[in-house]
Protein backbone atom coordinates (compact mmCIF):
# COMPACT_ATOMS: atom_id res chain seq x y z
CA UNK A 1 0.00 0.00 0.00
CA UNK A 2 1.04 3.44 -0.67
CA UNK A 3 2.44 5.83 1.43
CA UNK A 4 0.21 9.23 2.21
CA UNK A 5 2.81 12.14 0.82
CA UNK A 6 1.44 15.80 1.26
CA UNK A 7 1.91 17.15 -1.71
CA UNK A 8 4.23 20.00 -1.61
CA UNK A 9 4.18 23.66 -2.89
CA UNK A 10 6.39 24.65 -5.26
CA UNK A 11 8.49 27.36 -3.89
CA UNK A 12 9.30 30.07 -7.21
CA UNK A 13 12.96 31.17 -7.09
CA UNK A 14 12.88 34.86 -7.34
CA UNK A 15 13.86 36.11 -10.34
CA UNK A 16 16.21 38.67 -10.37
CA UNK A 17 16.11 42.49 -11.69
CA UNK A 18 18.77 42.05 -13.87
CA UNK A 19 16.90 38.76 -15.67
CA UNK A 20 13.20 41.13 -15.53
CA UNK A 21 15.22 43.67 -17.67
CA UNK A 22 16.85 41.26 -20.11
CA UNK A 23 13.35 39.90 -20.83
CA UNK A 24 11.77 44.02 -21.38
CA UNK A 25 14.67 44.81 -23.22
CA UNK A 26 14.16 41.58 -25.76
CA UNK A 27 10.26 42.37 -25.84
CA UNK A 28 11.44 46.23 -26.74
CA UNK A 29 13.58 44.82 -29.39
CA UNK A 30 11.20 42.34 -31.19
CA UNK A 31 8.32 44.84 -31.16
CA UNK A 32 10.41 47.57 -32.25
CA UNK A 33 11.85 44.91 -35.54
CA UNK A 34 8.05 43.89 -35.67
CA UNK A 35 7.09 47.77 -36.24
CA UNK A 36 9.69 48.29 -38.69
CA UNK A 37 7.93 45.01 -40.52
CA UNK A 38 5.15 45.88 -40.74
CA UNK A 39 6.05 49.79 -42.08
CA UNK A 40 8.18 48.00 -44.98
CA UNK A 41 5.78 44.85 -45.39
CA UNK A 42 3.17 44.93 -48.41
CA UNK A 43 0.27 42.95 -46.32
CA UNK A 44 -3.46 43.84 -46.03
CA UNK A 45 -4.65 46.56 -43.94
CA UNK A 46 -6.59 43.93 -42.09
CA UNK A 47 -3.38 41.97 -41.13
CA UNK A 48 -1.35 44.93 -40.90
CA UNK A 49 -3.97 45.88 -37.80
CA UNK A 50 -3.44 42.85 -36.33
CA UNK A 51 0.08 42.75 -35.88
CA UNK A 52 0.01 46.09 -34.76
CA UNK A 53 -2.51 44.88 -32.09
CA UNK A 54 0.47 41.57 -31.31
CA UNK A 55 3.10 44.72 -31.31
CA UNK A 56 1.23 47.08 -29.03
CA UNK A 57 0.46 43.75 -26.66
CA UNK A 58 4.47 43.40 -26.48
CA UNK A 59 5.06 46.71 -25.37
CA UNK A 60 2.59 46.31 -22.58
CA UNK A 61 4.22 43.24 -21.63
CA UNK A 62 7.54 45.07 -21.61
CA UNK A 63 5.82 48.29 -19.18
CA UNK A 64 4.07 45.43 -17.27
CA UNK A 65 7.88 43.86 -16.13
CA UNK A 66 8.47 47.26 -13.98
CA UNK A 67 6.12 45.74 -11.64
CA UNK A 68 7.98 42.49 -11.17
CA UNK A 69 11.20 44.27 -10.10
CA UNK A 70 12.26 43.94 -6.46
CA UNK A 71 11.31 47.24 -5.98
CA UNK A 72 8.24 47.47 -8.20
CA UNK A 73 8.36 50.60 -10.62
CA UNK A 74 6.13 51.45 -13.07
CA UNK A 75 8.06 53.56 -14.95
CA UNK A 76 10.93 51.21 -15.30
CA UNK A 77 10.14 50.25 -19.00
CA UNK A 78 7.86 52.85 -20.54
CA UNK A 79 10.54 52.90 -23.78
CA UNK A 80 13.14 51.28 -24.92
CA UNK A 81 15.31 53.94 -23.90
CA UNK A 82 14.06 53.87 -20.39
CA UNK A 83 14.58 49.79 -20.48
CA UNK A 84 18.55 49.95 -21.74
CA UNK A 85 19.04 52.64 -19.42
CA UNK A 86 17.66 50.61 -16.65
CA UNK A 87 19.53 47.76 -17.99
CA UNK A 88 22.90 49.43 -18.13
CA UNK A 89 22.57 50.75 -14.44
CA UNK A 90 21.86 47.20 -13.34
CA UNK A 91 25.37 45.90 -15.41
CA UNK A 92 27.35 48.99 -13.99
CA UNK A 93 25.72 47.93 -10.26
CA UNK A 94 26.78 44.43 -10.46
CA UNK A 95 30.28 44.98 -11.85
CA UNK A 96 31.10 47.17 -8.97
CA UNK A 97 29.51 44.65 -6.58
CA UNK A 98 31.70 41.64 -7.90
CA UNK A 99 34.63 43.10 -7.33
Amino acid sequence: MATYRPRTKRVNVSTSDLQVTNLADALWVYSNKLDSEIRQANVSSQFRDQLARVLTRLRHYAQDLGKSLEKPNDQAFVSADSTRQHLILLLDSNKIGSI
